[in-house]
């Protein structure tokens, strides 16, 4: 369907643009974040933050989570190191063109005074100009004017709705004018720096992301399969290893025969699938190379190149129980990351994780004494437990400040995460 900035009811969301220069975000964007998340919360929808830029540090994405952004979409090339306006409002449009903001904040900064109309232009919508102040909720409008201004609020009608109220100074500052954009969408507004109060940083939103985990196979034609296991006799209708099946046979198989008529048929995806499917979302994606059993050396080369095909890259984290195969993949791809997935205790895991030259550490979250932490937070490596499924684990693993947990039960761990 043709993009339509009238079909209002299409837009859902608020998105901050989080401005950066040599690297760096600005506190501008971490103030729009935290007043985005006010708005959102009243929405009842998702914060995201919009970074652009070139060799996007993961770290400072990550960060703006602790500002209050549910996702952060990153839009990561060479061209778009430094600010130019034709790159930057074509990258923006064609992001808000497929998903559809009805909120969306740039600070009113040089960039953002430039960046923001050419981008409203561009997509047949309005622009309120250097903000002071925003609600959607009309009972907190209604709050603010009675504290700022000399309406009679108890005796004005006002117009129920969500759209977005934008107040600005007006004639020299001697007014201040609300403006909505009820017919288009999104509803712009640029935001001037240091109005708007930065929240608190919460280090846990920040740090305990849920990875998006697949385990991956190869069929005996040389197909990447995401299935746990070596065999598909526990999780299919059928029997034998994989490397013995054409993918042809694996798409054959049910794997949902084990819950009867719960669900529908379920086939087994390939990796190409599942790649296809997330290569525009801000998915950070854990890949687990089952490689215990069965090496699958030749698995290692097929699956750099179905990941620099896809120009994944900066959003893939490779683990292995067996080491070879992760100090392999490193002498192919260099620009991925990786982590050493452990059953066992270790004396030694951050001194040996490090000098291998490996950024994350994966155990067993039964084997995280807080002695264990240390040592790995001393080398400096990320700790990403397994299987981290009951709500006390989770509280756990968050108190001892692992900086992700991996779970079959997502809904629980951003239940955990949200109780105060």
């Amino acid at each position: 369907m043709a993009y339509n900035s009238k079909d209002t009811a299409a837009f859902k969301g608020v998105w901050v643009f989080c401005e950066q220069r040599d690297g760096v975000i600005l506190g501008t964007g971490y103030q729009l974040l935290s007043e985005g998340r006010k708005l959102a919360d009243d929405l009842g929808v998702e914060l995201c933050g919009v970074l652009l830029g070139s060799g996007v540090n993961e770290q400072y994405a990550k960060a703006l989570g602790g500002y209050g952004a549910d996702k952060v979409y990153i839009c990561d090339h060479e061209l778009l190191k430094d600010y130019t306006t034709d790159a930057y409002t074509k990258v923006l449009c064609d992001l808000v063109e497929d998903k559809k903001p009805e909120v969306f904040l740039i600070g009113a900064t040089n960039i953002g005074r430039d960046l923001g109309p050419r981008v409203a232009a561009r997509l047949h919508t309005g622009l309120t100009a250097d903000c002071t102040h925003l609600d959607v909720d009309v009972e907190k409008y209604k709050a603010f004017l009675k504290t700022t201004s000399t309406i009679d609020v108890d005796n004005t009608p006002f117009e129920d709705t969500k759209n977005l109220k934008m107040t600005r100074p007006a004639f020299g500052g001697h007014l201040m004018a609300t403006i909505v954009c009820p017919d288009y969408r999104p509803q712009m507004s640029t935001v001037r720096p240091g109005v708007m109060q930065t929240q608190a940083f919460d280090e846990a939103k920040s740090q305990q992301t849920v990875l998006e985990k697949i385990d991956v196979q190869l069929t005996k034609d040389g197909e990447i399969i995401i299935l746990h296991d070596e065999s598909i006799d526990r999780t299919t209708d059928g029997k034998g290893w994989v490397k013995d099946l054409t993918l042809a046979q694996v798409k054959e198989l049910n794997a949902n025969e084990k819950f009867g008529d719960a669900f529908p048929v379920q086939r087994i995806p390939t990796l190409r699938e599942y790649l296809e499917l997330v290569k525009n979302e801000p998915v950070l994606t854990n890949i687990e190379m089952k490689t215990g059993v069965f090496q699958y050396l030749e698995m290692e080369q097929l699956l750099v190149d179905l990941l620099r095909e896809y120009k994944v890259e900066d959003r893939i984290l490779i683990t292995s129980f067996n080491h070879f195969t992760i100090m392999r993949m490193k002498k192919l791809a260099p620009e991925l990351k990786y982590g050493f997935l452990a059953y066992d205790w270790r004396l030694d895991a951050g001194e040996y994780t490090q000098k291998n030259g490996i950024p994350c550490y994966h155990p067993d979250y039964h084997n995280l004494t807080p002695e264990v932490v240390e040592d790995l937070r001393s080398h400096g490596i990320e700790i990403n437990p397994y299987t981290v499924d009951d709500p006390k684990d989770i509280r756990d693993m968050i108190a001892k400040g692992v900086h992700s947990v991996i779970t079959n039960c997502p809904d629980v761990v951003n239940r955990v995460r949200s109780e105060k």
